[in-house]
């Protein structure tokens, strides 16, 4: 039998983004740094942290800056992370198969055809009647030469 396969593989990426949105009192106020008391406990920000992580800080309802805040401020910040995308693989395969040419319908028997009796063309095994010895007889004359050759070699180099 001979048959044929084609596989597909189709990759998805789907990027990944985490939006949070945390409410906090600002504690403390100095110089580019606040101090907001939030659910989890006491967070320290910097304007570098703000816009390395993509916050976007809110009071009242306005988009606004660390140093607008005073202590006791209420602020509501969203948080904008974005993670490594999510891979997915579709592979998808399509195989056919095809029976070779047989021989013509009178050289089989009606007794039990089956795929099991056709001799499988593989091309990796020797036929029955082949054999391995020929092509150690070639290894050892090879061998044989090489011994004879290094040896007259030798001797003329004297």
């Amino acid at each position: 039998m001979k048959g044929t396969a084609t596989v597909t593989t189709k990759t998805t990426l789907h990027p990944v983004t985490v939006t949070e949105v945390k409410n906090g009192t600002v504690q403390q106020v100095s110089g580019p740094t606040i101090i907001v008391k939030t659910a989890e406990g006491f967070k320290m920000f910097t304007e570098g942290d703000v816009d390395k992580r993509g916050v976007k800080i809110m009071r009242n309802g306005e988009p606004a800056q660390l140093s607008d805040f005073r202590a006791g401020d209420k602020l509501s910040a969203t948080i904008i992370t974005e993670m490594p995308p999510r891979v997915v693989t579709e592979k998808e395969v399509s195989a056919t198969t095809a029976r070779a040419a047989s021989a013509p319908a009178k050289a089989h028997t009606a007794a039990a055809p089956s795929a099991a009796a056709e001799p499988a063309d593989s091309g990796k095994h020797l036929p029955k009647t082949a054999s391995r010895l020929p092509l150690v007889g070639l290894l050892g004359l090879t061998s044989l030469l090489a011994g004879v050759g290094l040896t007259v070699r030798r001797r003329l180099a004297r």
